[in-house]
């Protein structure tokens, strides 16, 4: 063989010692590895030759193939070889990585490819992509082509193809799936038709999620950016597109009567499926896009409200009904809880042990209990026995039955009083009696409500925790939107303290009758009793009412220091007297009612209003059952309502017919100088406010006894404490700031709910002249004496003005010439921020 006569050579030159040829023969042989076989140059030079003639024939050559079949070498062996004829470096395809010379084993699956051929095939790559119609995936086209280059390579020629839609020479489309073998080319008509399809979809839904994506090969990540590039105002959420406009109109509006109706709405409706799918984002978009985007009603704001979602179904709940269901069904409920309890505990004996317990959980005197603080701040909607407004976690962890992290109890609980708080199963029960279309839906979700009673021994079985959802083995019980929300809305450590405290006063007054100790003899119950103690001394009720007769008196003495030099003594003369008839005898009949009630007085000894003016008589109670005095004030209020404090006739009267003086009953039914103190305040508001304040002349002509505007003032902040326990709250900047606050927010309320011409009128002029006097103003005089006032101020435009009058005068002669026009004129002026920038009536109808 040649390997034999070259070897034959070597020997017979080796025994010559023929130094130069020895040399030149030694530097043609070559160790390739294989068992230390020297192997000569002249053996793989012809293997060589055949590769550079695949090369020029082909235009490519198998590495691999070259190893197997030409070298008949291991594959290092033969790119070792390779390399040492530069074929690896001209040839290789793709080129090696510097970083990777090192290693043999990545170019086993490459081709030795001539640029002729590469050039020739990335033509034929071109041309295939620009016929494409469809997302072709460039693994598969490499196949298809059979080429020598491999995925990598064509990957990165279709990137140095791809270009601008200006540039014809280039690709026109997209490439995604990067360097994987999912890269994927997606030509122009196809992103057009695709862009065509999602914008199309997209305008006429409002919406677009991740399902959506995958349905219309939208890679998710790139959802956002995509749909904001035709819709810039689209809100991203973590699961979704959506399109405010679209989505959050509908939501608005339903939400908005729900709100001015103090109710719930079930938002399912409104809302397309898909995007049920994901509770997160229906919470984000309802919260940050819709509820923190509308205007305040009825008070409230509807961000304050409740979203509860549950099975399937997205409710929300006004501010204003969580309110009514706190101040109106609550109270009675615990109420009527607690004096069940406490009558079971006193059958089972358990009544003095349970109050001597608990009198000794009481912090010592003159210490403040761990809510006192609260007290002093002004309560929201949401605040008084259930805190409906948790965010975050706290109310996820309500909704999800978790441990509930909330402020420490303001009463320190006994082990006998655990079992105070009213069962779930009883305020689910009425709060469904009280709204029919919750317990209708929960009826739909889970059968009919069961029934339940005071007396119910499974009234407990229903949970205020929710039971694990993890367990398979637990049986949900109490589930449904009407528990949930009851969970949310009203579970708090203020329910637990006020069921707590009103099953103490029970237990107190069931030990003190038992041991024949004087109780009060008014028919309300303990805890009742306690709920209209703190009505009253709520901030908004009688607090604010001394505000409001300092705020008032301080107007007409403003006006009176204003026209000192040319005063009309008649116009102060009424100004005053229509203040002790309205403003002072209101607040004289709420102190009078509430010292009644302290002192157990019964509620038909004395009466507040004319009999034959019934028209005008406030409801004693409303929804609470809570009496009037306990009312949060109106400050919203044009006139008040007639007072007259009379008392029917005795049985030691002449005739049994003839009403008793007033005044001297309060004297004798109230004790100490209660009574002389509440009876000096009603003679100083003036004898058309009670009975027997008026004399009858010989002609029969009728005097009243005069009122005292500035007596009244001195009296009421001297006796207030020695009255009713509480002192008169002198006015400081800061509340008089809070309180004008909210009271123009009150009467811009009220007017926009109202196109009645008279009480836009009484609106207008009170909302203008707070507005530009800072001044309070109401009553009877408002359409004359302050009407008067108001025109000449210089900040109220002339034709603002006329058009006023002008209104005042249509409703004075009976309604000719009024029309919707004007008055709606009259209440855009109510509702204007600036009055003064109203240069004509002609720019606001604009």
């Amino acid at each position: 063989s040649d390997l034999e006569v070259i070897l034959d050579r070597l020997s017979s030159s080796s025994d010559n010692n023929n130094d130069d040829d020895d040399g030149n023969d030694a530097e043609r042989l070559q160790r390739v590895g294989l068992h230390d076989v020297m192997i000569p140059a002249i053996f793989y030079e012809k293997s060589v030759e055949q590769v550079r003639n695949d090369l020029r024939v082909n235009g490519y050559v198998a590495i691999s193939y070259v190893a197997s079949d030409i070298f008949d070498l291991a594959l290092e062996q033969t790119v070792q070889i390779l390399t040492d004829y530069q074929l690896i470096q001209d040839y290789l395809c793709p080129p090696m990585d510097k970083r990777a010379q090192s290693s043999i084993m990545v170019v086993a699956d490459r081709h030795l490819v001539t640029p002729e051929h590469h050039v020739k095939w990335m033509a034929h790559v071109n041309e295939a992509l620009r016929n494409v119609t469809e997302p072709t995936k460039l693994e598969s086209l490499v196949h298809h082509l059979e080429s020598a280059l491999d995925l990598g390579v064509t990957i990165q020629h279709v990137k140095s193809l791809m270009g601008s839609d200006d540039d014809d020479q280039k690709l026109r489309g997209e490439l995604r799936g990067g360097d994987s073998h999912e890269a994927t080319f997606l030509p122009a008509i196809y992103l057009e038709t695709q862009r065509t399809r999602i914008d199309q979809f997209f305008a006429a839904n409002g919406y677009f999620t991740l399902d959506t994506c995958l349905a219309m090969d939208l890679p998710p990540n790139r959802m956002g950016l995509y749909l904001q590039e035709s819709f810039p105002n689209s809100i991203v959420l973590q699961h979704c597109v959506i399109d405010v406009d679209v989505i959050a109109s509908p939501l608005k509006g339903a939400v908005e009567e729900a709100m001015v109706a103090d109710s719930f709405v079930n938002l399912n409706a409104f809302l397309p499926e898909p995007l049920l799918a994901n509770e997160e984002d229906v919470t984000r978009m309802i919260q940050n896009h819709v509820l923190s985007n509308m205007e305040s009603s009825n008070g409230q704001h509807p961000s304050s409200g409740i979203l509860v979602q549950c099975d399937g179904d997205v409710l929300c709940f006004s501010p204003g009904m969580i309110r009514t269901i706190q101040k109106h069904h609550l109270p009675l409920l615990i109420e009527s809880y607690a004096k069940t309890r406490a009558e079971e505990m006193d059958h089972a004996g358990m009544a003095e042990a349970s109050m001597a317990e608990e009198l000794s959980c009481q912090p010592p005197q003159g210490k403040k209990r761990g809510g006192s603080k609260r007290s002093t701040k002004k309560v929201d909607a949401t605040d008084s026995i259930g805190d409906g407004t948790k965010k975050g976690k706290d109310k996820k962890r309500n909704r999800k039955g978790g441990a509930r992290k909330e402020e420490a109890s303001d009463l320190p609980m006994s082990d006998s009083m655990a079992c105070s708080i009213v069962p779930l199963a009883l305020v689910a029960q009425r709060v469904a009696d009280a709204y029919p279309e919750l317990a209708d839906l929960q009826e739909d979700r889970h059968g009919p409500l069961q029934e339940y009673s005071l007396n119910n021994n499974n009234n407990d079985a229903v949970p205020w925790e929710r039971s694990s959802e993890d367990d398979p083995g637990s049986v949900m019980i109490g589930i449904g939107p009407l528990y949930e929300f009851c969970r949310i809305a009203l579970f708090s450590s203020h329910l637990e303290d006020a069921c707590r405290r009103a099953l103490r006063a029970e237990l107190v007054r069931v030990v003190s009758t038992k041991k024949g100790c004087s109780v009060s003899g008014r028919k309300a119950g303990a805890a009742k009793t306690q709920s209209i103690d703190e009505a009253f001394q709520d901030p908004a009720c009688f607090p604010t009412s001394f505000y409001v007769v300092q705020l008032v008196s301080k107007a007409i003495q403003t006006i009176t220091a204003a026209n000192a030099n040319d005063t009309d003594i008649n116009m102060i003369a009424s100004l005053e007297h229509d203040f002790l008839k309205g403003c002072a005898a209101d607040f004289t009949k709420r102190i009078t009612q509430y010292c009644l009630f302290q002192n157990g007085v019964e509620d038909d000894i004395f009466s507040f209003h004319k009999h034959d003016n019934s028209n005008d008589i406030d409801p004693a109670h409303d929804q609470s059952n809570l009496p009037s005095f306990c009312h949060a004030v109106n400050l919203a209020t044009c006139k008040f309502n007639p007072v007259y404090l009379s008392c029917p006739a005795s049985e030691n009267s002449l005739d049994g017919t003839t009403p008793q003086d007033p005044l001297p009953a309060l004297r004798n039914v109230l004790p100490g100088s209660i009574g002389v103190a509440l009876a000096r305040m009603w003679v100083l508001c003036g004898g058309e406010c009670y009975h027997h304040g008026a004399k009858v002349a010989a002609d029969g002509s009728i005097t009243y006894r005069p009122g005292d505007f500035a007596g009244f003032l001195r009296h009421a902040e001297e006796s207030c404490l020695t009255i009713c326990g509480l002192p008169f709250k002198v006015l400081d900047k800061k509340s008089e700031k809070q309180t004008l606050f909210a009271r123009r927010h009150e009467l811009s309320q009220a007017l926009d709910r109202t196109m009645e011409p008279g009480l836009v009128l009484d609106l207008t002029i009170m909302l203008l002249f707070q507005q530009v006097k800072h001044l309070t103003v109401n009553g009877l005089d408002l359409r004359d004496t302050i009407l008067k006032l108001l025109v000449k101020e210089k900040k109220i435009p002339d034709a603002v003005a006329t058009e006023i009058e002008k209104l005042a005068n249509c409703i004075n002669n009976g309604g000719q010439e009024l029309g919707d026009l004007l008055v709606y004129r009259v209440k855009e002026f109510g509702l204007c921020r600036d009055i003064s920038k109203v240069e004509s009536t002609s720019a606001l109808e604009k």
